[in-house]
């Protein structure tokens, strides 16, 4: 009777190591599986910065206008400033605008968000309106000058003004990316009874890889407040796995 007991739960123990082998196997198969991919349409935008002609700033090397501390712009507390990307141009009223960049801050700084690893950089936004520079230097600021958020479009630049966010378009699912959804679905905006939900995504730079691609789910009330409702990993670079960015 005991040799019978002994072979069953030998049998079951090995029984047991063949399905938890199986599930492993199986979740390792479905996290690196091709994920359906769902695009959606790219917004057209325009935007307008003429008027920083008259920023008092000059272009370096990187692109960048590098604004001295007396110039129109410096003496809003803008290192530097730049063009932002194309997809801002919802905003509403459409202020020229640009970023304004400063390397570091002092505690009665204020900014919008801030970029970099080791050597961070602080953004927020210089706009121009009735004929002179006005720094949007945190996110009351901005929801000051944009609130109320009343389209899709607004909603998506308002999004990625505020969070430094990515908006990712012509998403494609090439096998040699590590996949954890099974859904690859381009920055798009939905419209809930409270406001916009707004399918933005995440780059992990920093650090040492792997370097997570995440899905971030914002929420952008028409008062212009967010609220991050989810982040979900979607894919990494295994060839970035070793890669460490300070």
């Amino acid at each position: 009777m005991i040799q019978s007991q002994h072979i069953f739960f030998n049998r079951f123990s090995w029984s047991l190591k063949l399905v938890i082998l199986a599930a492993m196997i199986i979740l390792a198969v479905g996290c690196s599986s091709t994920p359906q991919v769902i695009n959606h349409p790219a917004p057209q935008f325009s935007l307008n910065t003429t008027a920083f002609d008259q920023s008092g700033c000059s272009e370096d090397q990187n692109g960048r206008q590098v604004c001295p501390a007396d110039s129109p712009v410096g003496r809003l507390g803008c290192e530097q400033i730049s063009t932002p990307g194309m997809y801002l141009g919802g905003l509403e009223p459409a202020y020229p605008l640009n970023v304004c960049w400063i390397a570091q801050t002092t505690g009665d700084s204020q900014y919008v968000y801030r970029e970099g690893c080791l050597l961070p950089q602080y953004l927020s936004y210089v706009i121009w309106e009735n004929g002179s520079f006005r720094r949007l230097a945190d996110q009351n600021d901005l929801r000051a000058a944009y609130a109320p958020i009343l389209s899709k479009n607004e909603a998506l630049s308002y999004a990625l003004a505020a969070t430094g966010l990515a908006a990712y378009f012509d998403l494609q699912a090439p096998s040699n990316l590590r996949y954890f959804s099974e859904r690859l679905e381009d920055t798009h905006v939905e419209v809930s009874p409270e406001g916009y939900l707004v399918h933005l995504y995440h780059y992990q730079l920093c650090g040492c890889g792997p370097h997570t691609t995440t899905a971030v789910e914002i929420l952008v009330r028409q008062d212009g407040r967010l609220e991050e409702l989810s982040r979900s990993p979607v894919y990494e670079d295994p060839e970035q796995d070793g890669l460490c960015i300070d």
